[in-house]
C-alpha cells in the first residue's frame, strides 16, 4: 500500500496540485470518506491544514463534504472528477495560451545573438528541438533516436520540406512507418550527438540524452554552424547505410545543401525526367545576389567527400557552376536550390 501510496502521491504532484493536497486526496481515494481527524491521520498533514486544503480539493471538483458531526470528506469517483479537472484545467492553460501568443504576436521577432546557447533540461531540449523543427523553410537534418523523433515527427511531417533522417536505431515497424514520410532515411547504429539542422540557419546539438546531465547546444555562431552541417554531410551521412529514398517519386524540393540537391536530381534523371535547377545565391567574384536557372550537365564531387560542384546550361549555351554554402571556387555561391521536373 505505500508504494502505491506514494507513486500517486507524486502523480497528483506531477499534476500540479501541492503536496498536501495530494496526501489528502490520495488519502480519500484509498480509505473512502473520512473526518477531519482521521484525514489528518492518514494523509499525515496538519490537523489545522485540513480544512484548507480540502476548501481547495472541493473547489477543483474533485471531493465533496457530508455535513454532520463530524463533517466527513469523500473523493468523487476520479474517472469523471479527475478526467474533468485535467480537461477543464487543460481547457483554461490553453486559453492562456492563445491569449499570450495574441498579446506578443505583433512583437518583432529577435534574431539569436552569434554563440551557443545551451539548456539542460528534458523539456527544454525537447522545446529546442522543435524549435529548430519550426524554423526549417527548406530543408532539415536529423540525426536521432526513434525516441526523440516519435516526439517530433507529427511536427516535422506538417513542414512539407526536404528531410534527412539518420537514425542512430530504429527497428523494422517503425523503418516502414519512415519510408513514406521522409525523404530520406538513414541508418548510422552508434551512440552520436543528436543533431536538428534546419536550413543551416543554426545547429542543434544534444550530447547526454537519457542520461543525468543531458545537454543541448543551439550553435548559431556563423562558422560553427557550417562545421556542423559539414559533419552531418560530410561524415555522419557518408557513413550511414541507406535505409529509404523518395528521391525518385518528388517532383519539386527546395534545398539549402548542394550534396542532397544533386542526389535527388541524380535520383530523377535515373527515372528518365527532364530537370531544371533554380538557384538563389551570389555572385562569388564580386558578392552580388543572383537568381538564376537551368539544365544541370555535370556534377564534381571534390577530395572532401559531400562537397559537391553542379553545373547549369542557360539558355543561352552558357555554363555556370555553382558550389554549396562557402564555396569559392565556382562561379556561384547557391544559398536557396529549388529542384524541379519540367
Amino acid at each position: 500500500m505505500s508504494t502505491s501510496r506514494d507513486d500517486l502521491i507524486e502523480l497528483m504532484k506531477a499534476l500540479g496540485f501541492t503536496i498536501y493536497e495530494s496526501k489528502a486526496y490520495v488519502s480519500l481515494l484509498l480509505y473512502g470518506s473520512l473526518t477531519s481527524t482521521e484525514l489528518a491521520s492518514k494523509s499525515e498533514i496538519p490537523q489545522p491544514r485540513v480544512y484548507d486544503v480540502i476548501k481547495n480539493l472541493t473547489s477543483k471538483g474533485l471531493v465533496v463534504i457530508l455535513h454532520g458531526r463530524p463533517k466527513k470528506f469523500r473523493a468523487l469517483e476520479p474517472e469523471v472528477a479527475l478526467k474533468n479537472y485535467i480537461e477543464n484545467k487543460f481547457l483554461n492553460e490553453s486559453n492562456i495560451y492563445t491569449k499570450i501568443l495574441n498579446i506578443i504576436k505583433n512583437k518583432p521577432l529577435q534574431k539569436d545573438e552569434e554563440g551557443v546557447w545551451i539548456t539542460s533540461s528534458t523539456s527544454g531540449i525537447i522545446s529546442m528541438i522543435k524549435e529548430a523543427i519550426n524554423d526549417a523553410e527548406n530543408e532539415l537534418l536529423i540525426a536521432t533516436t526513434t525516441e526523440i523523433l516519435s516526439q517530433t515527427l507529427e511536427l516535422i511531417n506538417k513542414k512539407n520540406i526536404s528531410v534527412c533522417a539518420i537514425m542512430y536505431d530504429i527497428n523494422e515497424f517503425y523503418s516502414k512507418k519512415l519510408k513514406g514520410l521522409l525523404d530520406e532515411v538513414r541508418l548510422r547504429p552508434t551512440k552520436g550527438p543528436i543533431l536538428f539542422i534546419p536550413d543551416t540557419k543554426y545547429a542543434v546539438a544534444v550530447v547526454g540524452w537519457r542520461t543525468q546531465q543531458p545537454i543541448a547546444y543551439k550553435i548559431t555562431d556563423e562558422h560553427l554552424k557550417i562545421l556542423f552541417s559539414e559533419y552531418f554531410l560530410g561524415y555522419v551521412r557518408v557513413n550511414s547505410t541507406l535505409i529509404s529514398s523518395r528521391f525518385d517519386t518528388i517532383l519539386n524540393r527546395n534545398y539549402v545543401n548542394l550534396v542532397r540537391a544533386v542526389d535527388h536530381i541524380k535520383a530523377l534523371q535515373e527515372r528518365g525526367y527532364n530537370v531544371e535547377v533554380t538557384i538563389e545565391g551570389k555572385l562569388i567574384k564580386t558578392g552580388e545576389p543572383i537568381s538564376i536557372s537551368g539544365i544541370p550537365v555535370f556534377y564534381r564531387e571534390n577530395s572532401i567527400k559531400g562537397i559537391m560542384s553542379l553545373a547549369l546550361k542557360m539558355k543561352d549555351g552558357k555554363e555556370i557552376t555553382i558550389g554549396g554554402l562557402g564555396a569559392y571556387l565556382e562561379d556561384v555561391e547557391a544559398i536557396r536550390i529549388n529542384v524541379k521536373v519540367v
